[in-house]
């Protein structure tokens, strides 16, 4: 708990990640929650908090649960997490250790907090490679841009590409965003 953090202004929301959280309650759940014991080791989870000054005391009051709706063992979903900075359209949540194209090809999930029981959105690294770590760092600036960085894409590429455009694997771990 407290791998990241981003916070949300003006609102003062706070996402703070816990890759290590093995809670089997997949999905995005509001509090109150009931949380269910088991699940998968590491498969993380990421928590809002709603941030209030009462008293001149800052409070932190739970709003939401998130874990990726299909949570995996070592996924580390919650390594990384960003708001957008003037705007809780939704939260990009990193999962390094996701499986999706190969071991710890990752993957980075957007969820909206404004209709938290949607499916959430998943952004998978442009060549998906095993160990590309893709999640391993998010951003997000305004409701459509996402950024994720992935340390171990093996790309020659140069630059910025967007989407998949990236191409060959001659470059092992020089890295893409």
């Amino acid at each position: 708990f407290g791998t990241s953090l981003s916070l949300s202004h003006p609102s003062g929301s706070l996402a703070v990640g816990a890759p290590g959280d093995r809670m089997n309650n997949p999905g995005t759940r509001a509090f109150p929650w009931s949380l269910m014991v088991g699940g998968q080791p590491n498969s993380g989870a990421a928590l809002v908090f709603q941030l209030t000054t009462v008293g001149g005391q800052l409070r932190a009051t739970r709003s939401f649960f998130i874990k990726a709706e299909a949570p995996q063992a070592d996924a580390g979903f919650g390594r990384a997490v960003a708001f957008n900075l003037y705007n809780e359209f939704a939260v990009v949540i990193g999962a390094p250790g996701h499986v999706e194209a190969g071991q710890r090809s990752g993957a980075a999930f957007v969820v909206p907090l404004s209709q938290p029981l949607r499916p959430q959105s998943v952004v998978l690294p442009p060549l998906g490679d095993p160990f590309d770590e893709h999640g391993v760092a998010v951003g997000m600036a305004g409701e459509n841009v996402v950024v994720v960085g992935s340390p171990g894409e093996d790309s020659s590429d140069s630059g910025i590409n967007l989407g998949s455009s990236l191409q060959g694997n001659s470059s092992p771990n020089s890295g893409a965003v």
